[in-house]
């Protein structure tokens, strides 16, 4: 927990965490979940609410999201350097996530939808930060790193395997 309240945006949430009543997590893994939790889905909430928004504009649902946050994750740790994606590729990576059997969506809807995400996404969701012009990034890498690890777990065991089997010798990978 020490390290990841290194960040004070970290720090801010497991300060909310706490003032919310919750008790703090124990290990790394719990405390990353409540972190991502919080700033997918309760931040975006919480100031849509405070700034009485949210009539007539595209509001993606948490599991939208969240497994497009996921998405953005995992390709983003894939990257040489891996810690931003331009928001091009990040446009593309959720279109191609939300038209995809999972979601179903329509080209349209898919475009819309991977637009607002990527538009709001250092704006309304405190997880992504523009790292430079056209690039936006995770705010810490151990949650870059969780949330690729959580994008895993919704593929098939034979493509899991696969990939843990290329990967299982590269550093960059361990946390993931």
């Amino acid at each position: 927990l020490a390290e990841l309240a290194g960040s004070p945006l970290m720090l801010a949430v497991l300060i909310c965490l706490r003032l919310k009543g919750r008790q703090l997590p124990h290990n790394r893994f719990a405390a990353l979940s409540a972190m991502a939790e919080t700033l997918i889905i309760e931040q975006p909430r919480q100031r849509a609410l405070g700034s009485l928004r949210g009539r007539g504009e595209i509001r993606p649902n948490s599991r939208l999201s969240e497994r497009g946050i996921e998405c953005l994750a995992l390709i983003t740790h894939e990257q040489v350097g891996s810690d931003s994606i331009s928001s091009t590729e990040a446009r593309e990576a959720l279109r191609a996530l939300y038209e995809g059997s999972e979601f179903k969506k329509t080209e349209n809807e898919a475009i819309e939808l991977a637009d607002h995400q990527v538009q709001s996404a250092s704006h309304e969701i405190g997880i992504l930060v523009q790292r430079e012009l056209d690039r936006i990034g995770f705010i810490h890498r151990s949650l870059q790193e969780f949330l690729a690890a959580k994008a895993i777990t919704h593929w098939s065991f034979l493509r899991q395997k696969d990939f843990f089997i290329a990967k299982c010798a590269v550093p960059a990978w361990r946390d993931v």
